[in-house]
């Protein structure tokens, strides 16, 4: 008996075997558990020169159909082995194995082959077909399906399939997407899915306004499809709140139904085309959407530049004027790589790569890190005597750089720009004789001693205490101040934004101490 081996080979991948993560139909594995099997006309499982078969003589024929989806962990490259039998009298008719866009297809014609099984006449031979098929593939699900266009009975003409082999060449560890086994793939992050587990349409519409709804196509269930989603028809989604990144990568499957010739299918990120493509359909038709039509499968992925913190997705396609044909989608991933914690713009993932960081945070040594507070350069205490002065309340504070006076109590929240360095505070004391003014003005963190403490004695006569102090910045960062006013104490804090969690820095106290 002779052997053909097939193999379609879509890419070349060096250093690195595929590892097997599923078989059936060989040894004593004749599970078919989540395999749809459409059009079988005998016993699920035959023989054929010793082999057993799913499908084979009598089974398999005319618009029999098998499909299955299978979810796969990280991977960048899929491989499907698969010996397939022709069966008796096939009259130049062909057998199609789609691997999502990979596909073998050949015909067959009676005389192919040796006398095996069904029919034992001379002009009726069988022949069995080792297919190995490579394809790059990234997505998180893969379809495969398997037909023919035979059109006689399946005990005239049949086919059947064993030694079912997939096996993937996978990501490097701890990445979620990759394209090859060398790329920094660790950057993506899934920000979302679509059309995997379920056909909810998660806020999809068509043209704006119908929410997208699902079909069945070769058995497997798709988002659109015939009769939902026709050509000229687009589809669209919109995410808000989107964690600050630099990138995004979009995977997705494209099924085209019927008959299209050189018409586009278009993806739009926030109007934006990022990928197209003329598509032409010449496959042999199957049961899609209850009806037999042309399938093509399209493995669709884009990376392209993204920063802002909504996204809008269009997904698209023209239409031939008085041709009416179909699309469909299915199991849709978007990515995001993420910018290095504290940065608010950058173009890569390190913490160097940064451009803008987020607010309380500030450049240090080319990286973004929490700003330390302000620490005090210079202070200055006054005691005057001035009978004439009248206060409202205990306290006057003047932030001179940001012209900002404060006199009434409670609390109040001031800015300081990045741009503005030096911050003077000017304070002034009701002090009262009897009383005892105590104050505390943070000095530098890295210094001996990281604080100015002082306590002064209302003197007799004396009833303002001025305070003159001058604080600067560490790196130049946003600064937001807290400042808490009551009768006996002032307080004015800085906040600082460490690990995801906002804290409060004493930056100035001083209390008003009666006795």
């Amino acid at each position: 008996m002779k052997i053909i081996l097939y193999i379609v080979c879509f890419t070349i991948v060096f250093a690195q075997e595929y590892k097997t993560i599923y078989t059936a139909f060989e040894g004593s594995n004749y599970n078919d558990d989540g395999w749809f099997i459409y059009n079988s006309y005998g016993e699920k499982f035959q023989v054929c020169n010793g082999e057993k078969l799913l499908g084979g003589h009598s089974t398999f024929g005319a618009d029999s159909l098998i499909s299955k989806q299978f979810k796969l962990p990280p991977h960048y490259s899929v491989r499907v082995q698969v010996r397939f039998w022709k069966i008796d009298s096939w009259d130049a008719e062909t057998f199609l194995l789609m691997v999502d866009q990979g596909q073998y297809q050949d015909k067959y014609f009676t005389y192919t082959g040796g006398d095996y099984c069904g029919y034992t006449s001379i002009v009726a031979n069988d022949f069995p077909v080792n297919i190995d098929i490579q394809v790059p593939h990234y997505s998180s699900l893969l379809t495969v399906i398997m037909t023919s266009n035979l059109d006689e009975v399946a005990k005239n003409e049949a086919w059947g399939i064993n030694t079912f082999i997939l096996g993937i060449l996978e990501c490097p560890q701890e990445c979620l997407s990759c394209e090859d086994s060398t790329s920094n793939c660790i950057i993506w992050s899934n920000l979302a899915s679509y059309w995997q587990n379920s056909m909810i349409d998660d806020g999809w519409l068509i043209n704006g306004n119908e929410p997208l709804s699902s079909s069945i196509c070769g058995g497997i269930e798709i988002a659109g499809g015939y009769p939902v989603l026709q050509q000229g028809h687009q589809i669209e989604n919109r995410l808000q709140d989107l964690p600050i990144h630099f990138q995004i990568k979009i995977v997705f499957k494209v099924w085209v139904i019927g008959d299209w010739l050189n018409e586009i299918f278009a993806l739009q990120i926030d109007n934006n085309s990022v990928y197209s493509l003329q598509i032409e359909n010449t496959n042999l038709p199957f049961i899609c959407g209850g009806i037999k039509q042309k399938v093509k499968i399209i493995n669709v992925q884009s990376i392209t530049s993204h920063t802002s913190e909504e996204i809008n997705m269009v997904l698209s396609t023209t239409q031939t004027p008085g041709k009416t044909a179909f699309f469909g989608i299915s199991s849709l991933d978007l990515y995001i790589a993420k910018c290095s914690i504290g940065c608010q713009v950058c173009y890569g993932i390190k913490e160097t790569e940064s451009n803008i960081c987020i607010k309380k945070w500030g450049f240090y040594q080319n990286k973004c890190i929490p700003a330390p507070s302000i620490e005090c350069s210079y202070i200055q205490i006054i005691q005057v005597n001035d009978l004439n002065l009248s206060f409202k309340n205990s306290f006057q504070i003047k932030i001179v750089e940001v012209n900002k006076n404060i006199t009434d109590d409670g609390n109040i929240n001031v800015i300081v720009g990045e741009q503005i360095s030096t911050i003077t505070f000017k304070i002034s004391v009701k002090c009262q004789e009897q009383n005892t003014i105590d104050s505390f003005f943070r000095n530098c963190n890295q210094c001996q001693y990281d604080k100015y403490q002082f306590s002064n004695k209302c003197s007799h006569g004396s009833n303002v205490l001025l305070y003159n102090s001058t604080f600067e910045q560490v790196i130049e960062s946003e600064k937001e101040l807290i400042i808490r006013v009551s009768q006996k104490r002032l307080e004015i804090v800085q906040l600082s934004l460490e690990n995801q969690a906002v804290r409060e820095i004493l930056i100035i106290k001083i209390d008003i101490l009666t006795g």
